[in-house]
């Protein structure tokens, strides 16, 4: 079985612990990204807008083995809106509102193959020591470096805030004054 996932050396080195292996490989990606914004003035004082982005993609990490590529799925959600309330040429309050979402799933060709058996791989036992020395489970499953997983199984990362702004004008001096939370 290690034959399957260890490359055959293409040449020889002076140093017989230096790479034995080398080919340009493809990176393919999937891109599709889409944007609206809508800008409204509902009068001399008040304007908004919104602005949605979205991003759906998909990556393979090829290597020089084909045996192990890693796979990730990437869906992304970015919303900003904005209100602007003006009281005078001098005074106006900015309310501004918005979130990310941001939810990587990493995989490859043994996540959650529950026939895939690391231990057969002849190089040793893999095991998680900060999780009572249990065996990886069918969605951990993949080739990990000595140093840990080659990857992150899933990063969801969330994020909202909001601000509200009111800047004083008096030239040749601008202040603003107001809070925020990211």
């Amino acid at each position: 079985m290690l034959d399957t996932y260890v490359p055959r050396a293409s040449f020889v080195q002076a140093d017989p612990l230096d790479f034995t292996a080398r080919a340009a490989v493809s990176q393919p990606a999937d891109v599709n990204t889409s944007f609206a914004r809508v800008n409204h003035n509902f009068s001399e004082r008040d304007r908004v807008f919104g602005r949605i982005a979205l991003d759906r993609s998909n990556l393979t990490r090829t290597n020089i083995n084909p045996n192990l590529p890693v796979f990730v799925s990437s869906k992304v959600t970015n919303l900003a809106t904005q209100w602007i309330h003006t009281f005078s040429p001098t005074l106006i309050n900015e309310v501004r509102v918005g979130f990310n979402i941001s939810d990587d799933l990493t995989s490859n060709p043994r996540t959650a193959n529950t026939s895939f058996d690391m231990d057969a791989l002849g190089v040793g036992q893999f095991r998680i020591p900060s999780d009572g020395n249990r065996k990886l489970t069918p969605r951990e499953h993949g080739i990990p470096q000595f140093t840990g997983l080659p990857f992150a199984l899933q990063e969801l990362t969330n994020g909202n805030g909001y601000a509200t702004l009111i800047p004083f004008s008096r030239p040749p001096h601008d202040v603003d004054q107001g809070q925020a939370q990211h």
